[in-house]
Formats: structure tokens, sequence, C-alpha cells
């Protein structure tokens, strides 16, 4: 996946579907465009030089392109007017208003549904046209990569989509709803002797209820200036940073925590 600018020349009519030529204009290789994937948006204009999101797609043994409108580039961050609201399948989407000659679309937050106005990423573009992400924080009660202190419900674990299992911890927020995550090594019943655990949100889910992961420093059998003895169970090869290894050694507890 990679960003080139393109010259767009002629149009062409193949199988009765009409196309641009559009040429690379750093080499000669060039792609054809089907029309409704280029003429989207208002103050387009044939002979200027525009950006293309070029992907290359495995599956179909095809190279794409996707061009780019010169206002919202992949990364970028916009405030979208809310122009009407919709369900699809159970889930809330937001119509919103930009040049497109056609309503651009992104999912939204329960918690959204009296909001005029969305700040949404572009991420992508998809048959000229681009991927928003719903990035409007601003009325949930939760802040991005801050932490918080819950109550643990009870023990549990899940199964992902991969058939893989984990164990999990239960946790309650203050207005009662439940949220599971991921338990570490030590957060289990035998193990983690406390009621509550320290956790970073690190997104926001449809129904507004955050996103979280385990960012609790404690641990229920040391802390910091005890000393204790430990197994030796071998010596091994660590990775670390600037692809460099350094030389440690593997220990075991009585509780046989590697």
């Amino acid at each position: 996946m990679k960003e080139i600018e393109c010259l767009i020349k002629d149009k062409v009519n193949s199988d009765d579907k009409l196309f641009y030529v559009v040429k690379e204009k750093l080499g000669t290789e060039e792609h054809f465009v089907p029309i409704n994937q280029i003429e989207l948006f208002e103050g387009f204009d044939y002979r200027k030089v525009y950006t293309f999101f070029k992907e290359f797609n495995s599956k179909h043994n095809r190279t794409y392109l996707n061009i780019i409108h010169p206002k919202y580039k992949i990364d970028s961050v916009h405030d979208f007017e809310i122009t009407n609201r919709y369900m699809s399948e159970g889930k809330l989407y937001f119509e919103l208003e930009s040049d497109y000659l056609k309503p651009l679309t992104v999912s939204a937050w329960d918690y959204q549904k009296d909001a005029s106005i969305v700040k949404c990423k572009v991420t992508g573009y998809k048959r000229g046209y681009p991927r928003l992400k719903n990035v409007d924080y601003a009325n949930s009660f939760w802040t991005i990569d801050e932490t918080y202190l819950f109550q643990i419900d009870r023990f549990s674990s899940f199964e992902n989509k991969h058939g893989n299992h984990f164990k999990s911890l239960i946790i309650k927020t203050e207005e009662g709803k439940e949220i599971e995550i991921k338990a570490g090594l030590w957060h289990n019943k035998k193990l983690w002797t406390y009621d509550d655990i320290n956790c970073k949100v690190v997104g926001i889910q449809p129904n507004g209820l955050p996103r979280l992961m385990i960012n609790d420093k404690r641990h229920p059998l040391y802390k910091v200036g005890d000393k204790r003895e430990f197994i030796i169970e071998g010596f091994s090869d660590k990775n670390v940073r600037n692809n460099s290894t350094i030389k440690v050694i593997n220990l075991k507890d009585a509780e046989k925590l590697e």
C-alpha cells in the first residue's frame, strides 16, 4: 500500500463501461479506473494531478487505485456535520456532510445519539470513498490512556474467534455495567488477593463502555524490597531493542510462576 501521484488521461469504453486511464506520474504504468470511482466529489477536475492510494489485492491478483480527496488525507482527522441517522443490523450509523456527491457514513457510539458533529479519522480508501473511523470520545465518561480502578465481580474465561481459550476477569463500572478483560498470569482466584484492579482505557466500545487492559503494578506475592529464593530452570538469550540479545536466567518460584 502506498500513495502515488497520477495524471488522469483519456476516457475509454470497455464492455460498455467507462474508465479513466490513470498514469503514474513517476513511472510508465497505467491503470483503468471506473469513472464512477473517480468523479465522486465537487470540484473534481481531471486536468489536475491527484494522489491515489495504490493497493495490491493478492486474493484477486490485481492492483487497485483509489483517488484521495485533497482535503481528506489518510490519517487526517476531521469534524463532520451529521445529516442523518439510520440503523443497520441493530447498529447506529451517521450520514455525514462533505463535498462528496453521496453522503459519507460512519458507525456511531450509543452515547452519541444526540450529537450534531462527529470527529472522524481517515483510515484508508475503498472505491474512491474514504474509510472513516469514529474517534470522537468527547462525550464519553472515559479518557483514552487513563487508568481507573475497578471492582472485580468474578473470575472467568473466554474463547476468541480462533478457538483459543484465555483466563479473564469480569469487572464492574460504578453504574454496574460488566466488562470482561484478559487476565495476566497471577490475576486468578487463587493468587489475586485484591478485590479491585487498575485498568487502562485503550478504546471505546460501540455501547460507550471502555476497552480495557490491566495496568496494575501490584503483585499478590512479591513487593519491592522483598528477598526470596527461586529455582533456576535454565539460561537463555532474550531479544531486546536494537536487534541485540542479552543473557537471562530463567527462574521459577514456589507457585511455579516463571
